[in-house]
C-alpha cells in the first residue's frame, strides 16, 4: 500500500488529455492544467469522484510507483482550518470516542446516555440526537481522519454554487495572496470595483449582484491558512508555523545532548581602520540540551561549516573529549 498526497506535478489521465495538478489554491481547490494549457479549478472531493468512477485515471509514471497498489490520499491537516472549524470536529470526535461505535451497535436508547454523559464532561448545553452522532460515525470511521468531521456546509459546498465566489477567486489572487500583505479592506474594495466593471453595460437580468462586506470577510476566514500565510508571509514562514511537532528529545544528564546551532548576529561590524563595513557575522553556538547551559560559541564572518563547528567544540574540554 502507498500513501500520496496532491502534490505539484501529479497527473491523471482522462481519455486522451493528461491533466497536471499544479497548485492547490487558498480556496482549497485544486488547480489542474492539461497539455494545451487548458486550465481546471476542482475541489478533492471532484478529484476524487473522477478517479473512483474511472473517469480519471492516475499516471502512475507520475509518482513512481507500482501498477497494483492502493491510492489513499493524505488528508488536509486540521490546523490549516479556522479555529472554530476545529473545536467543532474535535467536539464530534468526542462524542464518537465516548459512544464508541466499534463495539456499542447503534441504540438510540443506549447511545442517548452515552451522549448525554459525554456532553456533560465538556459542560455542552445541547448534546447531539444519536442520529447524528452515527452520521458522523459513517463519514469518520473509514479514514479515521479528524478532518472528516468538518461540517460540509463550512468546507465550499455552498459557497461553490455562488456564481460570485468565481469574482471573489481573482480579485484573491491579485490582490490579498501577495507579499504586500494588503488588508482585507482592500480586498473588498477590489471585488466591489471589479463588478461595477463587469455590470457596465449589462442588462439588468445579467448584472452580477454586489457582496456583501460580511459574506467576503466570511469567505477569507474560510481559506486554507497554510496557503494564504505562504503567500503573504513566505513558504518558509509557513513551513515552520504549521509543521508537524512529534515531541521534544528528553534526556537524563548533563552532556548527554549537546546541540549546535548557527545564526547570524544582528548587527555589522565596521572597520576601524578603513570605516568599510564588513558584514554580519555568523554565531556558532554549543548549548547543553539538559541544564541549556552555553558549552561553546565561535563568531566568524565564513558561513557556517564543519570549520565553525570544530572551532565551537575546541572551547569546552569536555567537547573536545566527546568527539575524540
Amino acid at each position: 500500500m502507498m500513501r500520496f498526497s496532491f502534490k505539484k506535478g501529479l497527473v491523471f489521465l482522462e481519455l486522451t488529455t493528461r491533466w497536471q495538478l499544479m497548485r492547490r489554491l487558498a480556496s482549497g481547490k485544486l488547480q489542474f492544467e492539461s497539455e494545451q494549457g487548458e486550465i481546471k479549478v476542482i475541489t478533492d472531493g471532484e478529484v476524487h469522484r473522477l478517479w473512483i468512477t474511472g473517469a480519471w485515471v492516475i499516471d502512475v509514471a507520475s509518482i513512481g510507483t507500482q501498477a497494483d497498489v492502493i491510492y489513499l490520499a493524505t488528508p488536509r491537516d486540521l490546523s490549516t482550518f479556522p479555529e472554530k472549524w476545529q473545536k467543532r470536529a474535535r467536539t464530534r470526535l468526542h462524542y464518537i470516542q465516548k459512544v464508541n461505535p466499534e463495539e456499542n451497535k447503534y441504540n438510540p436508547i443506549r447511545w442517548k446516555k452515552l451522549i448525554n454523559a459525554a456532553a456533560s464532561e465538556i459542560n455542552d448545553p445541547t448534546p447531539p440526537a444519536a442520529s447524528s452522532v452515527q452520521s458522523w460515525w459513517r463519514r469518520y470511521r473509514h479514514t479515521k481522519s479528524i478532518t472528516a468531521l468538518i461540517p460540509r456546509s463550512i468546507t465550499g459546498f455552498e459557497r461553490a454554487k455562488d456564481p460570485r465566489y468565481g469574482v471573489f477567486e481573482e480579485i484573491l489572487a491579485k490582490v490579498y495572496l501577495t507579499p504586500q500583505k494588503l488588508p482585507k479592506s482592500d480586498v473588498v474594495k477590489a471585488i466591489q470595483d471589479h463588478i461595477e466593471q463587469i455590470n457596465h453595460g449589462r442588462d439588468e437580468s445579467q448584472k452580477i449582484p454586489h457582496i456583501a462586506r460580511s459574506t467576503i470577510y466570511r469567505w477569507l476566514g474560510q481559506l486554507q491558512h497554510d496557503i494564504v500565510d505562504g503567500a503573504r508571509l513566505g513558504a518558509n514562514v509557513a513551513r515552520v508555523k504549521y509543521r508537524v511537532v512529534m515531541g521534544g528529545l528528553k534526556v537524563d544528564g548533563i552532556l548527554e545532548r549537546v546541540e549546535i546551532d548557527h545564526t547570524p548576529l544582528d548587527l555589522i561590524v565596521i572597520d576601524k581602520m578603513t570605516s568599510v563595513p564588513l558584514g554580519r557575522p555568523w554565531l556558532t553556538l554549543a548549548i547543553d540540551k539538559k541544564s541549556r547551559m552555553v558549552m561553546g560559541f565561535y563568531i566568524c564572518f565564513n558561513a557556517p561549516s564543519s570549520h565553525s563547528v570544530l572551532q565551537c567544540v575546541e572551547m569546552h574540554p569536555k567537547l573536545t573529549h566527546l568527539t575524540q
